[in-house]
């Protein structure tokens, strides 16, 4: 996604319609970062079972509905 506009289109070979579509559907992918924790995590030994607290953070709002061209209805993310 983090490319120079030239080397993209020599990469991907699509026509302008194409181009703006990759475009639109690049800058409305979200950014999640993700993050974890291991409670106990001193206690972990082989073969034991471990909890993990994951935490995912969307950094982007909602922008809209999704970019879905083959369902007829608009849905929303």
């Amino acid at each position: 996604m983090e490319m120079q506009d030239e080397d993209r289109v020599e990469l991907l070979q699509l026509s302008t319609s194409k181009l703006a579509d990759v475009a639109r559907f690049c800058n409305r992918y979200p950014n999640i970062e993700v993050s974890y924790d291991i409670p106990d995590k001193d206690d972990v030994s082989t073969g034991s079972i471990v909890n993990v607290n994951v935490a995912l953070e969307r950094a982007d709002e909602v922008s809209g509905p999704v970019i879905a061209p083959l369902f007829p209805q608009k849905r929303e993310e």
